[in-house]
């Protein structure tokens, strides 16, 4: 558990280090420590999983830091439901393409904000620009290679009413 923390976040043997040296460095003027500070800084020192997958052929493949329980989307929109796409939002900046740039096709439909990203060998879109999130990619779950320990909530989108449901999260 942190150092001194009320909230008593529970944090890995990993990163019980760095909330203890965040306690020390969080001392109000009297010698206390501010709790809400460190159960913020615990909370910036969860776990982090390097996952990689790629598109059915290989010819795409990306790799991410993402959270260990991260929440998913699963989303009944024309395309999601056909395709059994199932959302990984991932931050721009946790995310690397490691092959395939080239290999990429780009379809559009609607509002044309969403860039389906799609393998021109063997068809699969195993990550697009989802114009729900725009400052994140969206890895589809499915395309991960085995062995990645994700633990992750799902949550229903209700894609056939976007806009109102692009409100709710």
């Amino acid at each position: 558990r942190c150092a001194g923390s009320v909230a008593l976040i529970s944090c890995g043997s990993r990163q019980r280090d760095r909330c203890r040296s965040t306690a020390q460095s969080r001392e109000v003027g009297d010698g206390r420590i501010d709790n809400a500070a460190i159960s913020l800084a615990c909370l910036s020192t969860l776990a982090m999983l390097k996952i990689s997958g790629s598109c059915h052929c290989g010819a795409v493949r990306f790799q991410a830091d993402v959270e260990a329980s991260p929440e998913m989307l699963d989303c009944n929109c024309s395309i999601c439901s056909r395709s059994g796409y199932l959302h990984l939002f991932v931050r721009h900046e946790n995310f690397t393409l490691l092959e395939g740039e080239a290999d990429l096709t780009s379809y559009k439909f609607g509002s044309g904000e969403a860039d389906h990203l799609f393998c021109r060998h063997c068809g699969v879109k195993s990550f697009y620009q989802p114009r729900s999130h725009p400052e994140s990619w969206s890895i589809n779950y499915k395309c991960l290679d085995e062995g990645h320990e994700l633990k992750p909530s799902i949550r229903k989108f209700d894609g056939q009413n976007w806009e109102a449901s692009k409100r709710a999260l």
